[in-house]
């Protein structure tokens, strides 16, 4: 069978599932199947319109051999953002992306046609994009002072945040909304800023790691996601920021097993640096360990799961450079960052 009548297939038993739920207002696909791209190794990105206040966490399972991405919208989410209500930049990346690549597969009251006629002229809100600045900054700043403090691990991590950032300033910048998938966000960085994009690779670390070494890291992120997942069903938790936490790993994973399969190296490298941290903040929430910043990660990591951080953070992590190397990188981010 096909790939692409493989993909038709799950698509439409999930359609055919869903769309009896009297919650349910529309259904949209999107992603590398809706563009022709897909291989068996694609996730089929799947949004169900849910009509209550609060939609159901984000679902993935594998049907037929095809991995599931599937998400929950509600109605009045969708309103939000495109009114210019929302404050979270991937609240509206989330919306606007998939709206613009979405095909259609169930609705009824032809909310998604209406939907799908105005994203096309959506512009990103400036006042959003000031926000995005800020937070580039404020990392940039809070890498200079773990720089200071001697903790080069910490100041790295810091650092690359804000790269992270600047790169998805620059596609906001080109009214881009990929924003959210970091192997999304580099591939479009490619086209748009060589600049920018030598500095992300640079900071990163992700040239020189070979298939079979990102096999080994694979297998040994697994243990830790299913250790993650199992602590968190052992003590019959219920937070919604660690499902999500251990979500976004899942989907980390998943796309870096996949990128790993088609050789696509450096993108699978950046897929697991996102995964990893996902992971710590799970495992630190699970402790109930608070943490006000991202930035201070790897320091809660080094001091409340000692193991998680010698065995994952320290050996995959990548976060070797130099100091002098993370002060250069952190001079030009601030460069660029100024400039847009």
């Amino acid at each position: 069978m096909d790939v692409r009548r493989k993909f038709e297939q799950s698509l439409q038993d999930t359609v055919e599932e869903w769309k009896s739920r009297e919650e349910v207002r529309g259904i949209f696909v999107y992603g590398s199947y809706v563009r022709g791209t897909a291989t068996m190794s694609s996730d089929l990105d799947v949004v169900i319109i849910w009509n209550e206040d609060e939609a159901p966490a984000r679902l993935i399972a594998r049907h037929k051999g095809v991995l599931i991405d599937m998400d929950f919208m509600t109605p009045e989410g969708i309103e939000v953002i495109l009114e210019d209500e929302a404050t979270d930049a991937f609240e509206v990346a989330g919306v606007i992306s998939r709206l613009r690549g979405a095909r259609i597969e169930y609705d009824p009251d032809k909310l998604l046609v209406d939907w799908l006629s105005r994203v096309e002229d959506y512009t990103w809100p400036e006042e959003m994009i000031d926000r995005v600045k800020e937070r580039i900054l404020e990392s940039l700043s809070y890498a200079k002072k773990f720089l200071e403090k001697g903790d080069a691990a910490s100041a790295n991590y810091a650092m690359r945040l804000g790269i992270l950032r600047l790169a998805r300033l620059v596609l906001m910048r080109n009214n881009n909304f990929s924003i959210i998938k970091p192997a999304e966000v580099l591939s479009e960085l490619r086209m748009l800023d060589p600049v920018s994009y030598q500095l992300f690779l640079r900071s990163f670390k992700l040239k020189g790691v070979s298939e079979n070494q990102l096999m080994i890291i694979l297998d040994d992120i697994k243990k830790w996601l299913i250790e993650a997942v199992e602590r968190f069903e052992r003590e019959d938790r219920t937070e919604e920021e660690v499902i999500n936490l251990l979500t976004q790993a899942q989907r980390y994973y998943y796309g870096a097993n996949g990128l790993t399969i088609n050789g696509d190296y450096e993108l699978a490298v950046l897929e697991i640096r996102r995964c990893i941290p996902m992971i710590g903040m799970a495992l630190l929430r699970l402790s109930e360990i608070p943490l006000e910043r991202e930035d201070a990660l790897l320091k809660s990591l080094k001091e409340n799961e000692k193991e998680f951080y010698e065995e994952i953070i320290m050996e995959y992590g990548g976060y070797d450079m130099q100091p002098k190397g993370i002060e250069r990188a952190i001079g030009e981010a601030t460069f660029l960052v100024n400039r847009l």
